[in-house]
């Protein structure tokens, strides 16, 4: 049983390096990504970030890196010429999972808190 052990561990190591290769090399992008979809925005990046954070040390800064790269991206954006912005032609949209109702409870909050701010 012992051999079965260490084989399984040695899987899941090569497994979790693979993972945060990735994950590292993906997070932001995905994140990005994810704040251009209107129905969550960048609620959801911080939500999603802010559940990891537990897990991840780095997860508290992440949303500030998407916050900050997205400014960027804008400013890049804004100086760029008219005539190099092409126009991209309507596609058939993913819809999402149905059952988002703790990143809906986590929105409701946000917008509750945010309007006990003002």
């Amino acid at each position: 049983m012992a051999y079965h052990d260490n084989f399984m561990k040695d899987m899941v190591v090569e497994m979790k390096k693979k993972f945060d290769k990735y994950w590292d090399e993906y997070s932001l992008k995905l994140a990005i990504a994810l704040v251009f979809d209107p129905r969550y925005k960048l609620t959801l990046v911080e939500w999603a970030f802010q559940k990891i954070a537990t897990l991840d040390p780095l997860a508290c800064d992440m949303s500030f890196r998407v916050k900050s790269s997205l400014v960027r991206l804008f400013n890049e954006y804004n100086t760029m010429d008219a005539a190099d912005i092409e126009t991209p032609t309507p596609s058939s949209s993913y819809v999402g999972p149905a059952e988002l109702v703790e990143f809906s409870a986590f929105k409701s909050a946000m917008l509750i808190d945010s309007y006990g701010k003002s």
